[in-house]
Order: structure tokens, then C-alpha cells, then sequence
């Protein structure tokens, strides 16, 4: 499948570091202007530096975390940018029984994984705001459909994504707005790095053994993002397309 994004404009949350990084270099590398934001100000001027200069491509430092902003962060946005598309990629990761986690860590899960996106998305579908035919890529997580164990915290928030997908999916048919979810597996990341360096080795290898083909890359999502972006896709909306390496399966 030829892919042609020129003329497009993209909205990528979380692209300052991981999948959203990724798929920032992909979708400029096919000619799309993007909007990249994170919450890491060094971070997300890494990816934005390594972008086209020829290109009408913006930064935005946000922090998801903090509900209190967000007016503010919502009309930097949306102020004279009309998208195309929206990539939800921003999330956090939070490992833990349900009895280690504190208040904060339970409210920042929650706001950065189901309020901001929930806010974007209300913002998105106002008219002035996105190209007809637009479409959106909610990230989410096959925790959230399996169930993991430490991931209670993730997964419950997670799920918003795919539950926003289905209840959407009719309001904005009639914006001409698409909307899908992709729960994904465990991918090469530093989150898995991560895991790698503080739980047993027979933990970690219960989790590749899990993704029967193992873990995943992050081109293997963004294959599947740039799919439900391109007019391919036209037909197809409220779905929970599931990236998981057989992990589901097993």
C-alpha cells in the first residue's frame, strides 16, 4: 500500500519520546505537517529537530497531568490549525499492586490516559477544527482488554480509549470523522526496559512467551496507524483493532 500524506495535517500526542516519536518521524518522512506534543521539553525538542524544516510543523510542551492547564493547552491546539487527523500516543505507565499506589499516581493516570484525551477530543470535533474525512487513532492497551497483573491502574484507564472509539463512532460519522483504537501488545521500549531492570527474569519471560510472535516493534503499530489514517481505511470506524503479537490468543 502506497502511502501519501502530503497536504495533511496531524495532531501526535505523546511525541516526545516511544511510539509517538516514532510515528512523528514516519508521518513527516510521507509528507504530513504535524503538531507533536509532550511533556518533556528537552525530549520533544529531539523529535522535533529531526523533523523537515521544509515542512509547517509545531511543538507544544504540555503536561497531561495537570487538568487545571488545560484550557490553555486546548487553545495553543486548535488556535489556526485545522487537522486531519488526531494520534492519541500520550500515556503513562504505572506497574504496581493496587495497595502501593498513592492518590496522585491513581489522578495522574486517570487525566493522562482518559481526561486529556477526552478534552482534546471534544475540542477536535468542533467544526473549525478538522478537515472533512478526518480521522482518529486512539492508542490503548491489551492489558486493558486481557487483564495484567500490576497493571490494574493502566489497564482501567486505558480502556477509555477503546470505549470512546465505540461510543463515538455514530456522533462523529456525522462530522465525517473516523475513529478507531488500537490496543497494543508490549513493545522494545523503554518501558520494557524498564520492567526488565526491576521484575525477575521468569516474569519477563512469562511476558515474551505471552506474545507468541514476540514483542513487538514500533513500526509493526504505526503500520497499522498509517492504515487507519489513509482513505484505505474510509469504511471502518468504532472499531478495537487489536496489535498484540498473540498475546490475546495465548
Amino acid at each position: 500500500m502506497k502511502l501519501n500524506f502530503k497536504r495533511k495535517k496531524y495532531l501526535i500526542t505523546g511525541a516526545s519520546s516511544g511510539l509517538g516519536r516514532e510515528l512523528s518521524y514516519f508521518l513527516d518522512k510521507h509528507g504530513a505537517d504535524l503538531t507533536i506534543i509532550g511533556s518533556n521539553k528537552k525530549e520533544l525538542s529531539k523529535t522535533f529537530k529531526k523533523l523537515s524544516k521544509n515542512k509547517k510543523h509545531h511543538k507544544i510542551i504540555a503536561d497531561f497531568s495537570n487538568i487545571n492547564k488545560s484550557k490553555i493547552i486546548i487553545k495553543k491546539i486548535f488556535h489556526g490549525h485545522k487537522y486531519n487527523g488526531f494520534i492519541n500516543c500520550a500515556g503513562v505507565h504505572t506497574f504496581s499492586s493496587i495497595n502501593n499506589l498513592n492518590d496522585d499516581q491513581i489522578i495522574k493516570s486517570f487525566n493522562i490516559n482518559s481526561v486529556y484525551p477526552y478534552l482534546i477530543l471534544k475540542n477536535f470535533s468542533k467544526l473549525d477544527n478538522y478537515h472533512s474525512n478526518a480521522s482518529v487513532v486512539l492508542i490503548g492497551s491489551i492489558s486493558s482488554i486481557t487483564g495484567s497483573t500490576y497493571l490494574s491502574l493502566y489497564a482501567s484507564s486505558k480502556i477509555s480509549q477503546v470505549t470512546l472509539s465505540k461510543s463515538l463512532s455514530s456522533e462523529f460519522a456525522k462530522k465525517k470523522i473516523r475513529i478507531n483504537c488500537i490496543s497494543a501488545g508490549m513493545l522494545e521500549s523503554k518501558i520494557f526496559e524498564n520492567l526488565k531492570e526491576k521484575l525477575p527474569k521468569e516474569f519477563i519471560s512469562g511476558i515474551e512467551k505471552k506474545h507468541s510472535l514476540g514483542i513487538g516493534k514500533y513500526q509493526d503499530v504505526i503500520n497499522s496507524i498509517s492504515f487507519f489514517l489513509d482513505d484505505n481505511s474510509k469504511w471502518i470506524t468504532g472499531t478495537n483493532f487489536i496489535v498484540d503479537g498473540g498475546y490475546s490468543g495465548s
